[in-house]
């Protein structure tokens, strides 16, 4: 055997070889897919229990400190009109109510998350008058409008805003209960959420594309 085929010999690889570097490669991958999900999940759990339920909480904590609706300046039980930034936050504190943790100091009504593609979100929280929340008639099937007191959160992907849906109302469905898409929540008929994360935002192309996003409303129960 001559020196030449000898070092050619040493510096090629068998098939087998190959086939196990292919394998663990995808192994690699596969773990690290399954990681991402599992941090996915954790961070929509964080969202749903300590940001939207806080939310939701401090608006009930209002009430009962001043026996009024914030954003309300009569008494006929309803916000006057859409309410966010730092309005909305100065009305909270001013009643002693303590707000959720959100992006940073005095920024409690957004907070940062990523969404399926690793690109940075910011769900933003308003409250505000709907005067045709859809509930049930007189009759079965029958629904009717009538005005409701929301929190408004925008900027939800919409794998967050199904995992919101199934925490607060059991269910995923865009119109029923007390979490919903905005624009279907006044219809008595069965409505999916629309979207999924393969829709990118402003029509972008790309598995690396900023994620399309939704606005969600949370009925308050007054």
């Amino acid at each position: 055997m001559s020196l030449a085929t000898s070092s050619r010999r040493q510096v090629g690889f068998s098939l087998l070889e190959v086939t196990v570097v292919i394998a663990v490669i995808g192994l690699l991958l596969a773990a690290m897919s399954v990681g991402a999900g599992l941090y996915r999940t954790a961070t929509y759990s964080t969202i749903s229990g300590q940001y939207v339920r806080g939310w939701q909480m401090a608006y009930d904590s209002y009430l009962q400190r001043t026996g009024g609706v914030p954003g309300s300046t009569d008494d006929d039980g309803l916000i006057d009109a859409p309410s966010c930034n730092n309005g909305m936050l100065d009305e909270f504190l001013a009643a002693g109510v303590e707000l959720p943790q959100g992006r940073a100091v005095g920024e409690n009504d957004r907070y940062v998350y990523e969404d399926s593609n690793g690109n940075p979100q910011a769900i933003q929280v308003c409250m505000r008058p709907v005067a045709d929340w859809a509930v049930p008639g007189a009759s079965t099937g029958n629904f009717v409008e009538r005005p409701r007191n929301v929190l408004e959160f925008s900027q939800l992907t919409p794998s967050l805003a199904r995992h919101l849906d199934s925490r607060i109302d059991g269910r995923v469905d865009a119109r029923f209960g007390r979490f919903r898409r905005e624009g279907r929540h006044n219809t008595g008929s069965a409505q999916q959420w629309g979207l999924d994360d393969t829709d990118a935002m402003n029509g972008a192309q790309g598995d690396e594309a900023q994620v399309a996003t939704l606005t969600a409303y949370y009925v308050m129960r007054r």
